[in-house]
């Protein structure tokens, strides 16, 4: 039995925010002490890291309700693209000429790096401490400048990066699990 569609949308809303807000700081967390990298590119591997993190926890929350699932997963498997949908457009109203990158090799891009992300995530597992701290190297990696003292691994460390990924997809679980969600509730 699907949720009644407003706590569906607050569920979206929810997990959208926090997805937005955690891309926000691990961003500016990864910025901070892996200089010379592009912010564009920190930000677009970030949102496809905190996206397909994000799915994959609802979908182990609602692995009971596929109609709850089936009504917000989707969107959120496209927040990095839905994400720079809304910048394009903000630059084409505010006539930013230089910011306003329409050009598909970004959405390329984009997919492609939510598709790696994907292969590190397996679907309907939520993605644990353990399996954060294994695998958010490999994002700090692909954002990281070349020849930057220390590991991938310890820069993810010193940032917190797990901590913080790891605290979002726990409220998000934990939204999604509330009665009213399950298909038992």
């Amino acid at each position: 039995m699907a949720p009644p569609p407003d706590r569906t949308v607050r569920l979206a809303v929810f997990a959208t925010l926090g997805a937005v807000s955690t891309s926000q700081e691990l961003a500016a967390r990864a910025l901070q002490i892996v200089g010379g990298a592009s912010p564009d590119r920190v930000a677009e591997e970030t949102m496809c890291l905190v996206g397909v993190a994000t799915v994959r926890a609802l979908e182990a929350a609602l692995v009971d309700n596929p109609d709850a699932a089936a009504a917000v997963i989707p969107s959120l498997f496209d927040f990095p693209l839905a994400f720079r949908d809304y910048f394009d457009g903000v630059a084409l109203l505010t006539d930013d000429t230089d910011a306003a990158d329409l050009d598909r090799v970004v959405f390329d891009r984009l997919k492609k790096s939510r598709a790696f992300y994907e292969t590190m995530f397996p679907p309907y597992v939520f993605p644990d401490e353990r399996i954060l701290t294994e695998k958010m190297p490999l994002w700090m990696g692909r954002i990281s400048s070349p020849g930057l003292p220390g590991t991938p691994q310890t820069r993810t460390e010193r940032i917190g990066g797990a901590s913080l990924l790891l605290n979002h997809l726990k409220l998000t679980f934990a939204f999604a699990r509330q009665p009213g969600f399950r298909s038992e509730g």
